[in-house]
């Protein structure tokens, strides 16, 4: 958890964003970052960044392929992600999760998300949790 920064934070959720946009396009995304608290651990503050964006606007690739197209992308980053059809969300769409869907966070706090239905887009992520001070950061 010590290993983690700023910079790596913010740079990893870029590099995840990225493998998204270059699946569906980098047009009419409204995101939003920001740092959370993770609460305090032996006395200790920790902290992530969290980024989150969406779009409204269709896309060449079918909801599927797209998927399969980022989730190859975050391979590439490291990440383990499962893709494939998300009924929660409707009959159309699709998603791709590290962890995968229903499987709540990783130990270390982190989650990574795309989903996509239709013509709507959704991207979530937040790095692992580790030691900083969220008012430094703001």
């Amino acid at each position: 958890m010590k290993n983690m920064t700023p910079e790596k934070a913010r740079d990893q959720a870029t590099a995840l964003f990225e493998s998204v946009t270059e699946a569906v396009g980098s047009d009419g995304w409204s995101r939003e970052d920001r740092w959370v608290s993770c609460g305090q651990f032996d006395g200790e503050n920790y902290i992530q960044w969290t980024s989150f964006a969406q779009r409204f606007e269709e896309t060449e690739l079918s909801p599927s392929e797209a998927v399969d197209q980022v989730a190859a992308g975050w391979r590439t980053l490291g990440l383990g992600p499962s893709a494939g059809p998300d009924p929660t969300v409707s009959a159309s769409a699709f998603s791709v999760s590290d962890p995968p869907l229903f499987e709540g966070v990783h130990g270390d706090g982190s989650i990574t998300q795309f989903t996509l239905s239709g013509n709507a887009a959704t991207f979530s992520a937040s790095s692992m949790c580790f030691p900083g001070d969220i008012l430094e950061l703001q």
